[in-house]
Formats: structure tokens, C-alpha cells, sequence
């Protein structure tokens, strides 16, 4: 595999400078089609764990920064974060030197730290003084790391960038790239829009948040499972208040949102769920 599929991305941005940040003024059209047909299979598909140019890298991220959420960044992240576990297992030179994996951190460092990879495991480390040291066979571990580090250079580094309006000149292909694929954007779910300003549901409404209204919110609107919980809240008690616990809606989101779950068909829950859309029908929500 070519070199750029094993070291991790960040670690050539913070080494060339010159590529900060991807100048989108320079975005020709052949690159303009292998970012956005790159960055959509990430955000939206299934991508191909294949590298591309660390330029394309740059103008991914400068594209995932106009996201008024995180929901993109952390998609993307976590691809790039993924494609560098095999650096992280072999130990690959160029990964020693642009991002040495860290051998030991505080524990309160180490508690903080997201784990997008289900497979990291804390208790096994070794804790002394208040400082867990990692060891030699931690890749997931690393790759959180990493996830960790290229949000934040996101968040501080490319985001001030776009509300100071350097890379408005990119915003128009940003919106576009960002758009749910169909080219429909949230038009083609008009129906889910009905049903979250709908009152006064009597049954259904569990069913409800997780044939449409979770999925909905996370894949089609970018929301955090924190905004989900909020929106959520708010439609139940206008359904006359049923008791859902936040923490189910809270792991669904998760879930929804780790999967790239999309919003089902009106005629999938049907054959599922038949009395359900009978009900919204009488109530002309469908």
C-alpha cells in the first residue's frame, strides 16, 4: 500500500506547512471529483480504505469544517483515524518519526479520551503515580488518540478559518459535498418533517424516534446525540409525554450515528409495522 495509507495523516500537516490550509482556490475540477466522490463515500457510504494525496486530506477537512455540527468531522476522523492502525500495529518509521505513539499518559488524560473503536481496553494497562503507560501493543488505543487530535486541529485550527471567511470561496462546493446524497437533501424526508411538528400521537412514539425521527436527526441534520436528546424531549412532551429514557435515545443516536443509519421508507415500516402508519394516516401525518 502506498505510504500515505499508513502514517497518519495529521502528522503531515503539522510537518508541512505549506499545505496549511489546502488553498481552494486550487481546487481544479479533477480534484474537486476525488474529494467529493473521497469525502461523500466517507460521510455517507462506505469508503474504500484506499489513500489519496495529503492535499485531498486537507481539502476534506476544510470542507468538513463548514458542518454546523460535528457529526461530519467525527465521520471523518474517525476513516482516517481507522487507515492508521496499521501504522500504530507495525510501528511503520515514518509514523516513529512525524507521530511518535504516546507510551504513557495521566489518567485523567487517558479517561477523557474518546474511543470511536469499540475494541480499546483500559484495564489492562499498567497504572502507577497517576500515569498509565500504555505499552507497545495499544493500536486501538493510539487510533483514539489520533481521532482525538485531528478533531481538535478541526475544531481550532481549520473552523476559525471558515467563520473568519478565508475559505469562503470553498463554501458553495462545501454545501454541496455536505448535502445527504440523492441531491433531495432533507426534501426527499418532507413526510419525517411532518411527523416531528406533529401533536398529540397517542401510541407509537418509541417506534417512532427510531424508524424516523433519530435517524433523521443524526444522518440527514448532522445533530449530536445531545441536540437528539434535546429535540426528543421536546416532541414527546408535545405527544402528551410519555416516558422514553434519555438513555435509550441517547445509545440509538449513538448507534445511529456510528452506522450512518438512514431514516426507513414509509412502505419498509409498513410491512413492519402496519397499525403504526395506519395510525399516523387517520391522524393525516402521513
Amino acid at each position: 500500500m502506498d505510504v500515505y495509507g499508513w502514517v497518519p495523516y495529521l502528522a503531515i500537516l503539522e510537518k508541512r506547512k505549506d499545505l496549511l490550509p489546502a488553498d481552494p482556490t486550487k481546487l481544479d475540477e479533477t480534484t474537486k471529483k476525488t474529494v467529493r466522490d473521497h469525502l461523500k463515500s466517507i460521510l455517507f457510504g462506505k469508503p474504500a480504505v484506499s489513500p489519496v494525496p495529503p492535499r485531498v486530506f486537507f481539502h476534506e477537512a476544510n470542507v468538513v469544517a463548514f458542518s454546523p455540527s460535528t457529526f461530519h468531522a467525527e465521520r471523518f476522523a474517525r476513516y482516517y483515524a481507522l487507515l492508521s492502525l496499521g501504522a500504530f500495529r507495525e510501528g511503520h518509521p515514518l509514523l516513529e518519526k512525524h507521530y511518535p505513539p504516546r507510551d504513557s499518559l495521566p489518567v485523567p488524560e487517558l479517561l477523557s479520551i474518546p474511543r470511536p473503536f469499540g475494541e480499546v481496553k483500559l484495564y489492562h494497562l499498567e497504572v502507577s503515580g497517576g500515569t498509565a503507560f500504555l505499552g507497545k501493543r495499544s493500536p486501538y488505543l493510539q487510533a483514539s488518540l489520533l481521532y482525538r487530535d485531528i478533531l481538535s486541529w478541526i475544531e481550532k485550527k481549520v473552523r476559525p478559518l471558515v467563520e473568519s471567511g478565508v475559505l469562503d470561496d470553498l463554501r458553495p462546493f462545501a454545501t454541496e459535498v455536505l448535502a445527504p446524497p440523492g441531491g433531495r437533501g432533507k426534501k426527499r424526508y418532507s413526510y419525517i418533517e411532518r411527523i416531528a411538528s406533529a401533536s398529540g400521537i397517542p401510541d407509537g412514539r418509541k417506534r417512532i424516534l427510531f424508524y424516523w425521527l433519530i435517524p433523521y436527526w443524526v444522518t440527514v441534520e448532522g445533530r449530536s446525540p445531545e441536540e437528539v436528546l434535546d429535540l426528543a424531549n421536546e416532541w414527546i412532551s408535545r405527544q402528551g409525554g410519555a416516558k422514553i429514557y434519555s438513555s435509550w435515545i441517547l445509545s440509538e443516536a449513538e448507534n445511529v450515528r456510528s452506522k450512518g443509519i438512514k431514516p426507513w421508507s414509509i412502505s419498509k415500516v409498513e410491512r413492519i409495522d402496519p397499525e403504526l402508519v395506519k395510525l399516523l394516516r387517520g391522524l393525516k401525518v402521513l
